[in-house]
């Protein structure tokens, strides 16, 4: 349920982005559509960010450490 959730916010950041060069290609920069379009997606990032503390925090969302070398007989010299 959660990487749903995290699924529809990162598509609605794209949208978002989108929506803002729409309008900066329509009102040529001169509109404030553009600033709300940004005011949005930093919005959606906030939320973005909080859900995906809270779900690390709860044992939901758990990282992943494949950035880690293997420790044992699989480390080769």
């Amino acid at each position: 349920m959660v990487s749903w959730i995290i699924y529809l916010l990162f598509a609605l950041t794209g949208v978002a982005l989108l929506m803002s060069v729409v309008y900066m290609m329509k009102d040529g920069g001169k509109g404030t559509r553009n600033v709300k379009a940004l005011t949005f997606r930093i919005s959606i990032c906030i939320v973005l960010f909080i859900i995906v503390l809270i779900g690390m925090g709860t044992g939901k969302i758990i990282p992943s450490n494949t950035l880690i070398p293997k420790t044992g007989s699989q480390q080769t010299e």
